[in-house]
């Protein structure tokens, strides 16, 4: 049984330290990544919606003046304002959330394209935008409202203004109509919006049944801990979830040959110091090994 479940625990630590290599890319390759994926879709869904090459390079300038940029100013407009001071939504986080969106969106501009070639009911690339809205702006709200520790009108603003800011491109540049990209827009905005409010209380209201609190803001604090090493907020919800309990210790040590002085010790418990990197009691063994140095001039 004890081998069977140290095995168990053996199986995860892959994903442990997969998790541990999570990491954004370089400011640099977001950008990079974010031009070449956006001009290819764009000039590829513009080929296949007209069904003439000569479109193409017209596509890619229209994905990098009515997405790109658009997005990126919006990025940089928030970075500076709203968002200077939250401490997960640094400008390169940003970047990386506006990366996912115009993924999605490249994504759409494809399949709205080869929907456009057998149905000319569908309007490209007006419907596209359209139907890319509903598909950014949800996991866009979710990921601003529950990460972000601005007040609830930025956030609001954060979540909305990268997409308002490609509709408006698509109008006064290209000349989409108005109507029919605000309906679009403001339709988007309430289902998004709706959609990461709903899913956040569910959360709330089913997480502080179980733990007490608010699980969105420890999530914060796990977050803050993991990308930032601030540990003090996760360490207080810790606090409140854990007990007060005894535990034993055995330890083992080592003397130099004719003398009285210590040269190694070993503590071996009955728990495992956790749960991960500067939290609760994982720096144990550092702190007993800095001790035994310390006071006897023994390795630990």
């Amino acid at each position: 049984m004890a081998r069977s479940f140290s095995k168990r625990i053996r199986g995860t630590t892959p994903y442990y330290n997969f998790i541990r290599r999570v990491a954004f890319p370089s400011t640099k390759a977001i950008v990079v990544n974010s031009v070449l994926i956006v001009g290819l879709a764009s000039g590829i869904s513009f080929f296949i919606a007209t069904r003439n090459a000569v479109t193409f390079p017209v596509g890619i300038l229209w994905g990098l003046v009515v997405l790109i940029v658009p997005s990126f100013c919006s990025d940089l407009l928030l970075h500076f304002t709203i968002m200077k001071k939250d401490t997960l939504f640094y400008l390169r986080r940003c970047l990386a959330l506006s990366q996912f969106s115009l993924t999605l969106i490249a994504g759409v501009f494809l399949l709205g394209a080869i929907v456009s070639a057998f149905d000319p009911r569908f309007i490209f690339p007006d419907f596209a935008i359209i139907v890319a809205l509903f598909a950014v702006i949800p996991p866009r709200a979710l990921a601003v409202f529950s990460m972000s520790r601005a007040n609830f009108i930025s956030r609001g603003v954060f979540a909305l203004l990268e997409p308002t800011s490609v509709v408006l491109a698509a109008i006064l540049i290209f000349g989409l109509s108005p109507t029919r990209m605000f309906s679009g827009l403001f339709l988007a905005s309430i289902v998004g919006l709706l959609f990461a409010f709903a899913l956040i209380a569910t959360i709330e209201v089913n997480g502080r049944k179980a733990i007490g609190f608010s699980p969105i803001r420890m999530f914060r604090a796990f977050l803050t801990d993991w990308l930032e090493g601030r540990n003090s907020e996760l360490e207080s919800y810790l606090s409140e979830l854990g007990v007060g309990a005894e535990v034993d210790a055995a330890a083992i040590a080592f003397r130099k040959k004719g003398g009285n002085g210590l040269k190694a010790a070993m503590l071996v418990s009955n728990f495992h110091p956790g749960p991960f990197l500067n939290i609760g009691s994982s720096v144990m063994p550092f702190l007993f090994e800095s001790l035994m140095r310390q006071r006897y001039g023994a390795v630990g």
